[in-house]
């Protein structure tokens, strides 16, 4: 693993080469994960993966129930709500929903 801001656009792509499904390269270089975020390659990094980023199946391929334990361990892979949101919107809806966002998201930092 390469300390903060090392990570530049080739060295992301080449972890994110190694795997077909976005959250497995996000689960495994969370750090090379949102250097592309952050810095706008996740398009060219994941151009190779399945087309959708996350959605509410476990890797058996059955459908996941967003309670509110599923959507603490979702919520804790991103460092922000906003991420969350736009990487797995459906735990961040439900957890939305049923007035879980506080508590899934104690440990994210607030925007500034």
């Amino acid at each position: 693993m390469l300390p903060r801001n090392t990570w530049t656009k080739e060295t992301c792509k080449e972890t994110a080469k190694k795997y077909n499904r976005i959250i497995d390269w996000q689960n495994d270089y969370k750090g090379s994960y949102l250097a592309a975020y952050r810095k706008g390659w996740l398009q060219e990094c994941t151009s190779h993966m399945e087309t959708k980023e996350r959605d509410n199946t476990n890797k058996f391929g059955r459908k996941v129930k967003w309670d509110l334990e599923n959507c603490k361990k979702d919520a804790k892979l991103f460092n922000g709500r906003y991420e969350w949101q736009l990487s797995s919107s459906s735990a961040y809806y439900a957890a939305r929903k049923n007035g879980w966002l506080d508590v899934c998201c104690k440990h994210m930092k607030p925007r500034k």
